[in-house]
């Protein structure tokens, strides 16, 4: 037995030495150990009329190592290893039965929550597929027949090659820990015995153990989660935004919509203020007719911004209405330049909202380019922490902002 043990330790160190090559993931961890145990099926080809197992065999354990390339792909080396026991089935007894099968493999995975989008929508459960090819190797110690193909030796084990397949449904119990449970087959394709220790002239292609077992999942590495449970991207984020920036495409609405929201938040002495925009909000001029300079009075008195969540980078949703006057400002306005100045709340240290604040002006920066503004027009500034002393929820969503200065 320890010569397979070799082979399989041989495989595994090799994977693991080809895939630490690839790049180390920014935000998420990308390693993971994973060690599971159960039962084990040995097909028809294994047995035969006097040696055979119990259809669900207890005694079966495998350990694996695996990376992912991005949410969705990655390649796990594992080891596997079942008890070969005498079985009974119908109250018929097989005869004294006792051995090993040991198998390595290298194998692709497959994210299929991430592939298809509904990590937004569980954040408990997830399903890995996999597959790949290994070797195998059965070892019977009882019984011990004489070989009948002459050249091969009493004691020689039997070394077969194949496919392995099949699926891991997740249970996330912590960011580091998740329970899993698995059903694999091996599918050997290349094999000379069956549990009576007989070679045979013929070779068996269709000899399979299927596992199904229950196990855990360490993620390894510095980071918080890891890429098994990636959640919407920034690209997917923006992605969105732009979509809703190309679909909303009335000015005077926006207008309207924004001056009810400021009446609901703003202090009374905005009252004033309200109703003088209000009144040029009257005088608008109609579709395909210059644009006079409300929305630059709206930026100038600072009533223009693109809110963010905490401690995110891309705007929230409810801004696009205000992104979108800014656009067709700018648009209507081929020489107009803006400032775009990021700001945080006082959540955290000066350097990291330093670093927020300029990644949210970079981003509306790129959804104002993307929606065909001049790059040369923007410039960015950030400023982070503005007020030290914000108390209430409130006060710190509507610090989490960027806001527009005409030059």
């Amino acid at each position: 037995m320890t010569t397979h043990f070799k082979k399989s330790a041989a495989i595994l160190f090799f994977a693991i030495a080809l895939i630490s090559q690839a790049q180390s993931s920014k935000n998420y961890n990308r390693w993971s150990l994973e060690l599971n145990g159960g039962f084990s099926n040995f097909n028809k080809d294994f047995q035969t009329q006097d040696y055979f197992t119990n259809h669900f065999n207890l005694g079966h354990g495998d350990l694996g190592i695996r990376y992912m390339f991005n949410p969705v792909l990655g390649l796990k080396a594992d080891v596997g290893y079942d008890l070969i026991k005498a079985g009974e089935i119908d109250g018929v007894k097989s005869k004294s039965l006792d051995g090993s099968f040991s198998r390595a493999s290298l194998q692709g995975v497959v994210n299929v929550s991430n592939l298809i989008s509904i990590r937004n929508f569980t954040k408990k459960f997830g399903l890995l597929l996999h597959a790949g090819a290994g070797f195998s190797t059965m070892t019977l110690e009882e019984p011990n027949p004489l070989p009948i193909l002459t050249g091969y030796n009493q004691d020689e084990d039997d070394d077969m090659i194949g496919v392995v397949y099949g699926g891991t449904l997740q249970y996330k119990l912590s960011k580091r820990i998740v329970l899993t449970g698995d059903l694999t087959t091996v599918k050997n394709f290349y094999g000379r015995s069956r549990l009576d220790g007989n070679y045979q002239d013929m070779i068996y292609l269709d000899k399979n153990v299927t596992n199904l077992s229950l196990g855990l999942t360490l993620y390894l590495g510095k980071r918080k989660e890891h890429m098994d449970w990636l959640k919407a991207t920034n690209k997917d984020v923006e992605e969105k935004v732009m979509q809703e920036v190309k679909d909303y495409d009335d000015e005077i609405n926006s207008l309207e919509n924004r001056l009810k929201a400021l009446e609901a938040i703003k202090p009374k002495d905005y009252e004033d203020r309200i109703k003088e925009l209000e009144n040029k909000l009257n005088s608008v001029p109609a579709p395909n007719q210059p644009i006079d300079n409300t929305a630059k009075d709206l930026m100038d008195e600072n009533l223009i911004h693109a809110y963010f969540d905490f401690d995110k980078d891309m705007p929230k949703p409810q801004s696009i209405r205000d992104m979108h006057v800014v656009i067709t400002y700018l648009k209507k306005n081929p020489t107009a330049k803006l400032d775009l100045v990021g700001y945080t709340d006082n959540v955290g240290t000066e350097s990291y909202n330093n670093d927020l604040s300029r990644r949210r002006a970079e981003n509306v920066k790129k959804i104002l380019v993307n929606s065909g503004v001049d790059a040369n027009r923007l410039t960015i500034k950030y400023e982070g922490i503005k007020d030290t002393n914000l108390q209430t929820e409130e006060e710190k969503a509507l610090a989490r902002k960027v806001v527009f200065r005409v030059k």
